[in-house]
């Protein structure tokens, strides 16, 4: 059973149509308790950081979050509330996440390609981990912000500089790309995280 935290993203529905598709069980955490006692978590998110944790902090649920030793996967905006803190709104202080992966959330570099970064892109191999099936396959992005490389990043993207697109620290995962719209591969990811 993989139990979805509501961070308030429109993505909520999309991935719950995946789920359903791959018959995956699953259900929308009504509690801080529910999340604290769930054997799989699933953090998706579309929106800003700012907004997204600040419904997080306010309800206690980010703490919770941070304690878990259960396999979490974020998914998009959800991925980037992983990292320690977030430059999203810019010309301010940054904004604080979750902090359970090392690292920053950054604007995603003016290369002379369209931003926010949207379509298809390939993925390519930076670290070996359980999801290197992946490799060269093609997944469905839409964002202007990116993680930063390092060696937490099993997977990223070249989108004029390496966009990181799937990773991992202990039990946290994070796929910045959409596995929900991401067709066969992106059911088959989700299909390998409902069995950690």
């Amino acid at each position: 059973m993989i139990t979805i935290v509501d961070t308030g993203g429109a993505n909520l529905k999309s991935v719950e149509f995946a789920l359903r598709r791959i018959r995956t069980p699953y259900k929308f955490a009504r509690s801080n308790e529910e999340i604290a006692n769930a054997k799989k978590v699933l953090l998706p998110g579309v929106g800003a950081a700012k907004e997204a944790m600040s419904r997080l902090t306010g309800t206690g649920t980010a703490e919770v979050i941070r304690n878990l030793s259960v396999p979490v996967l974020g998914i998009c905006l959800g991925m980037q509330l992983l990292y320690e803190a977030s430059e999203e709104n810019a010309g301010t202080e940054d904004i604080q996440c979750l902090g359970v992966i090392p690292g920053k959330i950054v604007h995603i570099k003016d290369t002379g390609r369209s931003l926010p970064h949207m379509g298809w892109n390939k993925l390519l191999k930076n670290t070996s981990g359980i999801f290197d099936f992946c490799e060269h396959q093609f997944v469905y992005f839409v964002h202007s912000y990116r993680a930063e490389m390092s060696d937490h990043v099993q997977l990223y993207v070249d989108y004029g500089e390496r966009v990181p697109a799937f990773v991992q620290k202990d039990n946290f995962y994070g796929a910045q790309f959409h596995p929900e719209k991401s067709a066969d591969i992106g059911e088959k990811i989700l299909k390998e995280f409902s069995k950690l």
